[in-house]
C-alpha cells in the first residue's frame, strides 16, 4: 500500500543512481535512471508488488497492492522458511532474516568472490541479483537453504512447482504461490534490504548518502 514500508523507502531521496539501477534489474525493467525520483519509485512499486502473486489479480491492483508487509513479506517467510523471527515483527526484520539467510549461503560456497563483491558496489549488487534469478545459482548455492533443505531433483521440482504457472494444472493449490516471479522478488528485496541499512546507517551518523 502506500506508505508502507516499502514505499516510504523508495520515497528516500538519498537512493543511488547505483541502486535505482540494481532494482531495475532484478526486476528486468528497462533502464530507469532518466526518469525523476517519484517516477522511479512508482515503476519499482508496481514492478515488485506485481510480480508477486496471481498475473490476471494484478490488472485491477494499483501500484501500491499488494500490501509489502501482508502478503509479500509474509509469503517470502514461509517460502524460504525464515525462522526464529518474533510474532510482531517489521519489514526491516524480514529483510534482514532473508538476506543473512541466503547470502551466508553464497558467502559458505564462494567466500573470495563474495570478499571481492563487498568491496565493489556494482559487483555486490550484481551478485545479489544473480544470487536470486540465475537458474544455477538458486539451485546449487542458495536451493537446499531457500528451500528448505531439498537436494537434487527435490529443489527442481520444489522451484518449478512454486514458480512455473503451468503447475496450476497439476498441483495442488496449496503449493503454489499465485505465480509469484520469485528470481525477481527475492533479488529485488534482497536489494532493497541492503538501501534500507545503509539509509539507516546514514540516519545514525547523520549524513546525506
Amino acid at each position: 500500500m502506500k506508505y508502507d514500508p516499502l514505499d516510504m523507502l523508495l520515497n528516500d531521496e538519498r537512493i543511488t543512481e547505483n541502486e535505482w539501477s540494481a532494482l531495475a534489474k532484478a526486476l528486468d525493467v528497462k533502464p530507469i535512471n532518466n526518469n525523476n525520483r517519484l517516477k522511479k519509485a512508482e515503476i519499482i512499486n508496481e514492478e515488485l508488488r506485481h510480480s508477486f502473486g496471481h498475473t490476471v489479480a494484478n490488472i485491477s491492483r494499483s501500484i501500491y497492492e499488494p500490501d509489502y508487509m501482508d502478503p509479500i513479506l509474509k509469503e517470502v517467510v514461509k517460502f524460504c522458511k525464515l525462522e526464529g523471527l518474533p510474532i510482531r515483527c517489521t519489514a526491516e526484520v524480514i529483510e534482514e532474516a532473508l538476506y543473512n539467510k541466503i547470502t551466508s549461503a553464497y558467502k559458505n560456497a564462494h567466500p573470495v568472490e563474495w570478499k571481492h563483491c563487498k568491496y565493489n558496489e556494482s559487483d555486490y549488487f550484481s551478485k545479489l541479483i544473480d544470487i536470486g534469478k540465475n537458474q544455477k545459482s538458486l539451485l546449487s548455492i542458495v536451493g537446499d537453504v531457500a528451500i528448505g533443505g531439498v537436494t537434487g531433483f527435490g529443489i527442481i521440482s520444489a522451484i518449478s512447482k512454486k514458480i512455473n504457472p503451468v503447475a496450476a494444472v497439476v498441483a495442488p493449490v496449496n503449493t503454489l504461490f499465485f505465480d509469484t516471479n520469485w528470481r525477481k522478488v527475492i533479488p529485488a528485496i534482497l536489494i532493497v534490504s541492503v538501501i534500507r541499512k545503509r539509509l539507516k546507517l546514514c540516519d545514525v551518523l547523520n549524513c546525506k548518502r
